[in-house]
């Protein structure tokens, strides 16, 4: 049985440091109503890790799954759910391990800085595509689909790009000592090792 508290993180999957977690924009929005007049308007709060629970059961439940278990550094209530009343663990990473179709899942989550939002994260990927919900993801995601077989959604297939925030360039470096001067240099002692056909 894998423990809720504390953290149980999946040993084959690789933790980020604190400096690579990033604020999520996860939160929930509030009608307020002025005390001096009739006007109402929008305020969005940070979520808490309760709410973050409801709406990952919330998807959990339309998947079918079964057995669940979300794994924290957050202390336990009777029910073995994160408790909504704590400090924020300095480890805010969060496991969600769950049964579906009798096969084991984790959904492991450690890229945002609260609990809350990396529980919220989980519930994103599950849910129904109504369009009300967005998801600001990195390259890594989609990368993540192609090392972990074993994820219970298909990234490519469950998540609809809408639109590009931000162009990033990715490079390639090596030290100096190294004799090369492409990828292809660099990617060719690796290819005529293994025997793969093929060009770059």
């Amino acid at each position: 049985m894998t423990e809720a508290y504390p953290l149980a993180w999946p040993a084959h999957v690789r933790r980020r440091t604190a400096a690579q977690r990033i604020r999520a924009a996860f939160g929930k929005t509030r009608m307020v109503k002025s005390s001096f007049s009739d006007n109402h308007w929008r305020q969005k709060e940070q979520l808490s890790v309760a709410e973050a629970i409801r709406r990952l059961f919330a998807e959990i439940d339309r998947m079918g799954a079964r057995y669940t278990v979300i794994s924290s550094n957050v202390e336990i209530r009777q029910d073995g759910l994160p408790r909504s009343d704590r400090r924020e663990p300095v480890d805010p990473g969060v496991a969600v391990y769950f049964r579906l179709n009798d096969k084991p899942y984790c959904l492991p989550c450690d890229r945002y800085d609260r609990v809350a939002d990396n529980i919220a994260a989980q519930a994103v990927i599950g849910s129904q595509p109504d369009g009300y919900r967005l998801l600001v993801v990195t390259t890594a995601s989609a990368i993540n689909a192609t090392l972990y077989p074993q994820l219970p959604f298909n990234f490519l297939r469950d998540v609809a790009p809408v639109a590009r925030l931000v162009r990033m360039v990715n490079l390639v470096v090596v030290h100096p000592s190294v004799p090369v001067n492409t990828l292809g240099e660099f990617i060719a002692p690796v290819i005529e090792k293994s025997g793969i056909k093929g060009s770059l």
